[in-house]
């Protein structure tokens, strides 16, 4: 009876590893996809050599939204105002790069996008040089980290207003 009973143990939990679902493999998610929505600045660092951080009240109120098509809205600057403008990915480069586009000007950068956080180091003014490390500095070289903005903040954001 034991081996009856334990070869009906065997075959139980056999029957239950052969039956039990296959995990599903996570999808890749493209980076033009995963970057879309808004995005609060968690820290902002200019080096001791670049153009310095703007006031944190400032900071803590901007937003950057990525949109599809590669449109890019900031706001919540001072006085509530916003720029509109456009941003091209490669994240084929290697570090996967950036470029902000806004009146005409671009400012080259670097970025890493990680679920809720994404890292971009820039570089901006005339004759702009794409950074090839997260290192601020330099001629007005910035690297910002970021911090998805949850469904839950933005219902907030709209009630301090």
């Amino acid at each position: 009876m034991r081996l009856t009973l334990a070869s009906a143990v065997l075959f139980a939990t056999a029957v239950g590893l052969v039956a039990a679902p296959v995990p599903k493999e996570k999808k890749d998610v493209k980076d033009e996809d995963a970057i879309q929505g808004s995005w609060k600045i968690e820290s902002f660092d200019a080096g001791g050599n670049g153009p310095g951080a703007p006031p944190k009240e400032m900071l803590d109120q901007m937003r950057f939204v990525f949109k599809k098509d590669g449109k890019l809205s900031v706001g919540g600057g001072p006085g509530g105002q916003g720029r509109d403008g456009e941003y091209k990915l490669d994240p084929a480069a290697k570090p996967k790069t950036i470029d902000l586009i806004s009146d005409g000007r671009t400012a080259p950068g670097i970025y890493e996008l990680d679920g809720d956080t994404f890292k971009l180091c820039m570089s901006e003014g005339q004759n702009a040089v794409r950074p090839t490390e997260f290192k601020a500095g330099g001629m007005r070289t910035v690297v910002v980290t970021f911090k998805r903005v949850k469904d839950e903040e933005k219902k907030e954001d709209k009630k301090d207003k």
